[in-house]
Protein backbone atom coordinates (compact mmCIF):
# COMPACT_ATOMS: atom_id res chain seq x y z
CA UNK A 1 0.00 0.00 0.00
CA UNK A 2 1.57 3.07 -1.19
CA UNK A 3 1.43 6.31 0.88
CA UNK A 4 -1.93 7.61 -0.55
CA UNK A 5 -2.35 12.11 -1.30
CA UNK A 6 -4.96 13.67 1.38
CA UNK A 7 -6.85 16.36 0.02
CA UNK A 8 -7.31 19.01 2.93
CA UNK A 9 -10.68 21.07 2.10
CA UNK A 10 -10.44 24.36 3.87
CA UNK A 11 -13.43 25.41 2.65
CA UNK A 12 -15.42 22.78 4.90
CA UNK A 13 -13.42 24.04 8.03
CA UNK A 14 -14.90 26.66 10.48
CA UNK A 15 -11.30 26.52 12.06
CA UNK A 16 -9.28 27.13 8.32
CA UNK A 17 -5.92 25.45 9.58
CA UNK A 18 -6.22 23.56 12.88
CA UNK A 19 -7.03 20.04 13.92
CA UNK A 20 -7.80 19.03 17.46
CA UNK A 21 -7.05 15.07 18.07
CA UNK A 22 -8.01 13.34 21.42
CA UNK A 23 -7.46 9.89 21.60
CA UNK A 24 -9.39 6.88 23.97
CA UNK A 25 -6.84 4.74 22.51
CA UNK A 26 -4.19 3.56 20.14
CA UNK A 27 -5.64 5.20 16.65
CA UNK A 28 -3.75 4.50 13.04
CA UNK A 29 -3.15 6.84 10.66
CA UNK A 30 -2.09 5.07 7.77
CA UNK A 31 1.02 6.52 5.16
CA UNK A 32 0.00 9.42 3.14
CA UNK A 33 0.85 13.20 2.42
CA UNK A 34 -0.07 16.41 1.09
CA UNK A 35 0.60 19.07 -0.96
CA UNK A 36 0.27 21.33 2.64
CA UNK A 37 2.42 21.84 5.21
CA UNK A 38 1.76 19.92 8.44
CA UNK A 39 3.17 20.91 11.74
CA UNK A 40 2.49 18.30 14.71
CA UNK A 41 2.22 19.92 18.52
CA UNK A 42 1.79 17.10 21.01
CA UNK A 43 0.75 18.05 23.80
CA UNK A 44 -0.29 14.81 26.00
CA UNK A 45 1.19 11.56 25.46
CA UNK A 46 3.43 10.32 22.54
CA UNK A 47 3.18 9.59 19.02
CA UNK A 48 5.27 7.86 16.73
CA UNK A 49 6.06 9.22 13.66
CA UNK A 50 6.85 7.16 10.72
CA UNK A 51 8.56 9.37 7.71
CA UNK A 52 10.98 9.48 5.24
CA UNK A 53 13.78 9.57 7.54
CA UNK A 54 12.69 6.27 9.87
CA UNK A 55 10.91 6.15 13.10
CA UNK A 56 10.59 8.96 15.48
CA UNK A 57 8.72 9.10 19.10
CA UNK A 58 6.85 12.78 19.71
CA UNK A 59 6.65 12.73 23.26
CA UNK A 60 4.45 15.75 24.97
CA UNK A 61 5.67 19.34 24.65
CA UNK A 62 7.34 18.22 21.23
CA UNK A 63 6.63 19.54 18.02
CA UNK A 64 7.20 17.87 14.22
CA UNK A 65 6.26 19.48 11.38
CA UNK A 66 6.27 18.00 7.44
CA UNK A 67 6.92 19.83 4.10
CA UNK A 68 4.78 19.47 1.15
CA UNK A 69 4.75 16.16 -0.50
CA UNK A 70 6.94 14.01 2.82
CA UNK A 71 5.21 10.57 3.16
CA UNK A 72 4.79 10.01 6.85
CA UNK A 73 2.25 8.01 9.20
CA UNK A 74 1.36 8.03 12.57
CA UNK A 75 0.72 5.60 15.88
CA UNK A 76 -0.20 7.87 18.73
CA UNK A 77 -0.75 6.78 22.23
CA UNK A 78 -4.15 6.45 24.46
CA UNK A 79 -5.02 9.48 25.80
CA UNK A 80 -3.09 11.74 23.92
CA UNK A 81 -3.88 15.00 22.81
CA UNK A 82 -2.25 16.78 19.62
CA UNK A 83 -2.88 20.01 17.83
CA UNK A 84 -2.20 19.64 14.14
CA UNK A 85 -2.06 22.22 11.73
CA UNK A 86 -2.05 21.83 8.41
CA UNK A 87 -1.72 25.04 5.57
CA UNK A 88 -1.57 25.48 2.05
CA UNK A 89 1.16 27.65 1.46
CA UNK A 90 -0.73 29.49 -1.09
CA UNK A 91 -2.64 31.16 1.22
CA UNK A 92 0.16 33.62 1.81
CA UNK A 93 0.57 35.96 -1.31
CA UNK A 94 4.34 35.94 -1.33
CA UNK A 95 4.32 38.23 -4.33
CA UNK A 96 3.12 40.74 -1.98
CA UNK A 97 4.82 39.54 1.25
CA UNK A 98 8.04 38.86 0.05
CA UNK A 99 9.32 41.93 -1.49
CA UNK A 100 12.92 41.65 -0.52
CA UNK A 101 13.39 38.44 -2.40
CA UNK A 102 13.86 36.38 0.99
CA UNK A 103 14.07 32.24 0.84
CA UNK A 104 10.04 31.00 -0.34
CA UNK A 105 8.02 29.04 1.66
CA UNK A 106 7.89 26.05 0.16
CA UNK A 107 11.99 26.45 0.38
CA UNK A 108 11.98 27.63 4.10
CA UNK A 109 9.85 24.06 5.36
CA UNK A 110 12.29 21.59 2.73
CA UNK A 111 15.52 23.31 4.22
CA UNK A 112 14.42 22.96 7.62
CA UNK A 113 15.02 21.04 10.50
CA UNK A 114 11.89 18.98 11.18
CA UNK A 115 11.78 18.30 14.81
CA UNK A 116 11.83 20.63 18.06
CA UNK A 117 14.72 18.73 19.42
CA UNK A 118 17.11 20.45 16.84
CA UNK A 119 15.54 23.81 17.44
CA UNK A 120 16.51 26.40 19.89
CA UNK A 121 14.08 26.74 22.63
CA UNK A 122 13.01 30.10 21.67
CA UNK A 123 11.21 28.54 18.47
CA UNK A 124 9.90 25.56 20.02
CA UNK A 125 8.27 28.12 22.76
CA UNK A 126 7.03 30.62 20.13
CA UNK A 127 5.40 27.76 18.24
CA UNK A 128 3.66 26.54 21.26
CA UNK A 129 2.06 29.39 22.35
CA UNK A 130 0.53 30.51 18.87
CA UNK A 131 -0.77 26.60 18.64
CA UNK A 132 -2.41 27.08 22.06
CA UNK A 133 -4.17 30.40 21.16
CA UNK A 134 -5.29 28.80 17.62
CA UNK A 135 -6.89 26.47 19.30
CA UNK A 136 -8.25 28.76 22.55
CA UNK A 137 -9.46 30.97 19.73
CA UNK A 138 -11.20 28.03 17.33
CA UNK A 139 -12.86 26.49 20.68
CA UNK A 140 -14.14 30.71 21.66
CA UNK A 141 -17.15 32.83 20.38
CA UNK A 142 -14.73 36.15 19.99
CA UNK A 143 -16.03 37.65 17.65
CA UNK A 144 -13.42 38.25 14.93
CA UNK A 145 -11.52 34.90 16.17
CA UNK A 146 -10.83 33.71 12.44
CA UNK A 147 -8.52 37.78 12.19
CA UNK A 148 -6.80 36.19 15.49
CA UNK A 149 -6.26 32.52 13.97
CA UNK A 150 -4.62 34.05 10.82
CA UNK A 151 -2.91 36.55 13.10
CA UNK A 152 -1.01 33.36 14.43
CA UNK A 153 -0.72 31.77 11.55
CA UNK A 154 1.66 34.79 10.36
CA UNK A 155 3.40 34.56 13.82
CA UNK A 156 4.22 31.07 13.46
CA UNK A 157 5.59 31.69 9.81
CA UNK A 158 7.55 34.68 10.94
CA UNK A 159 9.05 32.35 14.15
CA UNK A 160 10.41 29.97 11.52
CA UNK A 161 11.84 31.97 9.23
CA UNK A 162 13.51 34.55 12.34
CA UNK A 163 14.45 30.99 14.29
CA UNK A 164 14.35 27.62 11.97
CA UNK A 165 17.86 25.99 11.85
CA UNK A 166 18.78 24.49 8.50
CA UNK A 167 19.59 21.03 7.81
CA UNK A 168 23.14 19.56 7.02
CA UNK A 169 23.70 17.82 3.95
CA UNK A 170 24.74 14.87 5.81
CA UNK A 171 21.40 14.98 7.26
CA UNK A 172 19.44 13.69 3.41
CA UNK A 173 20.44 10.43 4.17
CA UNK A 174 21.49 8.14 1.21
CA UNK A 175 19.25 7.38 -1.34
CA UNK A 176 19.35 3.21 -0.48
CA UNK A 177 18.36 4.72 3.22
CA UNK A 178 15.05 6.69 2.11
CA UNK A 179 14.08 3.70 -0.27
CA UNK A 180 14.48 1.70 2.87
CA UNK A 181 12.41 3.89 5.12
CA UNK A 182 10.05 4.66 2.45
CA UNK A 183 9.53 0.56 1.96
CA UNK A 184 9.05 0.79 5.77
CA UNK A 185 6.14 2.78 5.62
CA UNK A 186 4.73 1.11 2.63
CA UNK A 187 4.65 -2.41 4.70
CA UNK A 188 3.40 -1.03 7.57
CA UNK A 189 0.36 0.44 5.90
CA UNK A 190 -0.75 -2.99 4.48
CA UNK A 191 -0.64 -4.00 7.94
CA UNK A 192 -2.60 -1.51 9.81
CA UNK A 193 -5.25 -1.61 6.76
CA UNK A 194 -4.84 -5.38 7.40
CA UNK A 195 -5.60 -5.09 10.86
CA UNK A 196 -8.45 -2.58 10.41
CA UNK A 197 -10.23 -4.88 8.16
CA UNK A 198 -9.26 -7.91 10.24
CA UNK A 199 -9.36 -7.46 13.66
CA UNK A 200 -12.28 -9.25 14.45
CA UNK A 201 -11.64 -12.78 12.97
CA UNK A 202 -9.03 -14.98 14.74
CA UNK A 203 -6.14 -12.80 13.34
CA UNK A 204 -2.54 -14.71 13.56
CA UNK A 205 1.12 -13.53 13.74
CA UNK A 206 1.65 -16.00 10.69
CA UNK A 207 -0.91 -14.56 8.20
CA UNK A 208 -0.49 -11.27 8.80
CA UNK A 209 3.56 -12.09 8.34
CA UNK A 210 2.67 -13.33 4.80
CA UNK A 211 0.58 -10.99 3.74
CA UNK A 212 3.51 -8.59 3.84
CA UNK A 213 5.83 -11.29 2.66
CA UNK A 214 8.28 -11.24 5.80
CA UNK A 215 9.16 -14.95 8.37
CA UNK A 216 7.14 -14.59 11.71
CA UNK A 217 10.72 -13.71 13.74
CA UNK A 218 11.69 -11.10 11.12
CA UNK A 219 7.76 -9.34 11.18
CA UNK A 220 8.19 -9.48 14.89
CA UNK A 221 11.08 -7.39 15.03
CA UNK A 222 10.16 -5.21 12.71
CA UNK A 223 6.83 -4.62 14.47
CA UNK A 224 8.51 -4.12 17.74
CA UNK A 225 11.26 -1.72 15.74
CA UNK A 226 8.40 0.15 14.00
CA UNK A 227 5.59 0.68 16.43
CA UNK A 228 7.12 0.21 20.12
CA UNK A 229 4.59 -2.77 20.33
CA UNK A 230 4.86 -6.55 20.31
CA UNK A 231 1.95 -7.56 17.34
CA UNK A 232 0.27 -9.55 20.50
CA UNK A 233 -0.11 -6.05 22.66
CA UNK A 234 -0.83 -4.44 19.42
CA UNK A 235 -3.58 -6.19 18.57
CA UNK A 236 -5.54 -6.44 22.10
CA UNK A 237 -5.36 -2.90 22.20
CA UNK A 238 -6.76 -1.89 19.46
CA UNK A 239 -9.71 -4.38 19.82
CA UNK A 240 -10.22 -3.09 23.53
CA UNK A 241 -10.59 0.55 21.62
CA UNK A 242 -13.11 -0.87 19.53
CA UNK A 243 -14.86 -2.44 22.17
CA UNK A 244 -14.53 0.87 24.02
CA UNK A 245 -16.51 2.39 20.98
CA UNK A 246 -19.05 -0.38 21.03
CA UNK A 247 -20.16 -0.57 24.41
CA UNK A 248 -20.38 3.71 24.41
CA UNK A 249 -22.28 3.55 20.76
CA UNK A 250 -24.03 0.51 20.75
CA UNK A 251 -26.35 -1.17 22.78
CA UNK A 252 -25.33 -4.86 21.94
CA UNK A 253 -24.88 -7.76 24.44
CA UNK A 254 -21.38 -8.16 26.15
CA UNK A 255 -21.36 -11.47 23.80
CA UNK A 256 -22.16 -9.37 20.57
CA UNK A 257 -19.59 -6.51 22.12
CA UNK A 258 -16.89 -9.25 22.23
CA UNK A 259 -17.38 -11.33 19.53
CA UNK A 260 -17.25 -7.68 17.63
CA UNK A 261 -14.19 -6.57 18.29
CA UNK A 262 -12.17 -9.98 17.74
CA UNK A 263 -12.37 -11.61 21.22
CA UNK A 264 -12.47 -15.50 21.28
CA UNK A 265 -14.91 -15.69 24.06
CA UNK A 266 -16.75 -13.15 26.69
CA UNK A 267 -14.98 -14.66 29.57
CA UNK A 268 -11.98 -13.55 27.98
CA UNK A 269 -13.14 -10.34 26.64
CA UNK A 270 -14.21 -9.90 30.60
CA UNK A 271 -11.03 -10.57 31.60
CA UNK A 272 -8.73 -8.51 29.24
CA UNK A 273 -11.14 -5.71 29.48
CA UNK A 274 -10.98 -5.08 33.57
CA UNK A 275 -6.90 -6.25 32.87
CA UNK A 276 -6.45 -2.85 29.99
CA UNK A 277 -8.86 -0.47 31.68
CA UNK A 278 -9.78 -0.91 35.10
CA UNK A 279 -13.20 -1.45 35.33
CA UNK A 280 -15.80 -4.14 33.98
CA UNK A 281 -17.17 -3.82 30.49
CA UNK A 282 -20.38 -3.01 32.10
CA UNK A 283 -19.30 -0.51 34.57
CA UNK A 284 -17.62 1.19 31.72
CA UNK A 285 -20.40 1.68 29.68
CA UNK A 286 -22.60 2.66 32.24
CA UNK A 287 -20.09 4.80 33.18
CA UNK A 288 -19.71 6.75 29.63
CA UNK A 289 -23.41 6.98 28.92
CA UNK A 290 -24.15 8.71 31.76
CA UNK A 291 -26.75 5.92 33.62
CA UNK A 292 -24.29 5.10 36.50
Amino acid sequence: MKPYLEIVNYSERGNYFLHIYDNDGIEIFLPHWHRDIEIVYCEIGTAKILYENGMLTLSEGEIHFFSSGEPHAFLTSPGSKRLVIQVDLQFFNETILNINNEKDLYALFLEGKRSSNEWPEELTNELRKSMKRMYLLSESQAVGKHYGIFACMYDIIFSFYSLLPEKEATEEGSGQQFSQHIEAIERLGIIFQYIKDHFHDNLQLNDIAGIVNLTPSYFSRFFKNSTGYTFKDFLTSYRINQAQFLLINDNQSMDIVAEQAGFSSTKTFHHVFKEKVGISPLKYRKINSGNF
